[in-house]
């Protein structure tokens, strides 16, 4: 596809001024949650790094089993009300927020109680009942996140992400410095399991510290039934996410045991430490911004939906691509050669990472809408097929695991960017000029990385070599398939640091 101008250079559309008002606000949160999430990761990439070393794949495991859990049990933990309070664009401490918050204290304090309760059958279900007290411990994990969940959600609502930055360096800098001297001194699993505690404390104190309310403990009815009606569909969405994104996991630590576990915890690392996160940024900032987009007018919400899918794929298929060409050389290097098992499985968890900026830029179009039940029950389906395709074909391997979701998630992203574009009004061609500059960077990427890969031995030496000839590989992409639309997110990016 070439320009009317006959330049052969796709052209970036042209951008409404509400819009590029939005991106500036949207860029400056961003921006903030950017340098949140380059300080918290690197704290969690370097401990990491240190623990690989210390501990063995079964710590990883066992811990990574116990977190499995926690985050089925956080499906519930705020009823959605926090995503609500977001929506709804209120001012202030609310009447609504205080009841928000009485009912995440009352749902934490019983979740956590019923984990402490059921603990036994947890570690029984993943056949280490010997570590029981490693997931009663964890379930504390609820009660302290519960405590700062709607000052958090306040702090979103207000695009302040320049304050809530503060909280979750808290968290890194704390889980590093109490993981890595525990595991140092001999603790083993036991230094990961303080870490995350330790790190959920902080982060919540933290949070208490920049959103300075007096909680009443007070229930008022009206606003309880419009936050749950709004928020239980949310949660619905969020559960099938939650249980379809984990049940690797727990088919791995069920079929396959806690060695495996640890070693699909580390393929998963890498792509979730340098892709994940930052999606979950945008996504901590997406439903904000859209809303605020809809406000204004039909075209300024397509547009700007068409804008988070060229932003989020150009950085998620590069960096998804990335990763897997340095695979086999980046795990013996940073985690030591007791994980090479996780190689195979990280190269296709890396594409899987990057193909799902679909679904990060188009997600939160729907709860925006005010439609989560639209997505609700597409999530059903797709949930469905991937958690039995998981518990059946599991027992052949943590590769095997992996391929499952690069599969599942392809053909479930191109349905979603589907029903967004019938929603927002967008076209398929649209769409596809929106995410044509990452296809060509990856693909020059990939042109110029697999060869040098194929030829010369793992090692160091290998490693540079790839990440050499794929950088030059990505900027002749660029240069062919992106040029404009580039441009035209520098311009956006000197508007908002200028702002």
């Amino acid at each position: 596809m070439t320009d009317p101008q006959g330049e052969g250079q796709l052209r970036a559309p042209a951008t409404p001024e509400p819009a590029r008002r939005g991106d500036r606000t949207a860029w400056h949160s961003f921006a903030w949650a950017g340098l949140s999430f380059g300080t918290t990761k690197l704290a969690v990439f370097v401990s990491t790094l240190v623990l690989a070393r210390i501990l063995v794949p079964e710590d990883f495991g066992v811990v990574a089993a116990a977190m499995t859990v926690v985050a089925l049990f956080e499906i519930g933990l705020d009823l959605g009300v926090g995503s609500a309070l977001i929506h709804d664009q209120e001012q202030g401490i609310t009447n609504r927020v205080q009841t928000a918050f009485t009912l995440n204290l009352a749902v934490a304090a019983l979740l956590t109680g019923v984990f402490v309760a059921v603990a036994p059958a947890v570690a029984a279900y993943f056949r280490i009942p010997e570590q029981v007290d490693v997931f009663r411990a964890i379930a504390f994990f609820l009660l302290i996140r519960g405590l700062g969940q709607v000052h958090d959600a306040v702090l979103r609502r207000d695009l302040d992400f320049r304050r809530r930055t503060r909280a979750e360096i808290a968290r890194a800098l704390t889980r590093f410095a109490v993981s890595v001297p525990l595991a140092l001194l001999g603790h083993g699993v036991w230094a990961l399991v303080w870490g995350l505690l330790a790190a959920e404390v902080a982060g919540t104190v933290v949070n208490w510290l920049l959103v300075r309310f007096r909680p009443r403990l007070t229930i008022d009815r009206t606003a309880v039934r419009t936050l749950l009606h709004f928020g239980l569909a949310v949660v619905g969405v969020q559960a099938l996410s939650v249980v379809s994104s984990n049940a690797d996991y727990l088919a791995v630590g069920r079929l396959l045991g806690p060695d495996d576990l640890g070693q699909y915890t580390i393929a998963y690392r890498l792509p979730e430490l340098l892709i994940d996160n930052v999606y979950w940024i945008f996504s901590s900032i997406a439903l904000p911004w859209y809303s605020r987009a809809r406000t204004e007018s039909a075209d300024s919400f397509k547009d700007t939906m068409l804008r988070a899918l060229t932003l989020l794929t150009l950085f998620g298929f590069p960096m998804g691509t990335a990763l897997a060409l340095v695979a086999r050389d980046a795990v013996p290097a940073f985690f030591s050669e007791q994980w090479l098992p996780a190689v195979g499985p990280m190269v296709l968890l890396s594409l899987s990472a990057g193909i799902a900026a679909i679904g990060f830029a188009s997600g939160d179009i729907f709860p925006a809408l005010g439609r989560p039940g639209l997505l609700l029950r597409l999530d059903v389906v797709v949930a469905t097929v991937e958690i039995a395709a998981y518990f059946l074909l599991a027992r052949h391997g943590i590769l095997v695991v992996a391929a499952v979701n690069l599969s599942v998630l392809a053909v479930y992203m191109l349905v979603r960017v589907f029903i967004a574009n019938r929603l927002v009004g967008a076209t398929l061609g649209e769409s596809a000029r929106a995410v044509l500059p990452a296809v060509s960077v990856s693909v020059g990427m990939a042109a110029c990385g697999v060869p040098v890969l194929l030829l010369v031995e793992p090692g160091i030496a290998s490693l540079a070599a790839v990440i050499g000839a794929g950088a030059v590989g990505a900027l002749a992409g660029a240069a062919l398939g992106g040029r404009a639309v580039i441009a035209d997110l520098v311009r956006t990016v000197v508007a908002a640091r200028a702002r």
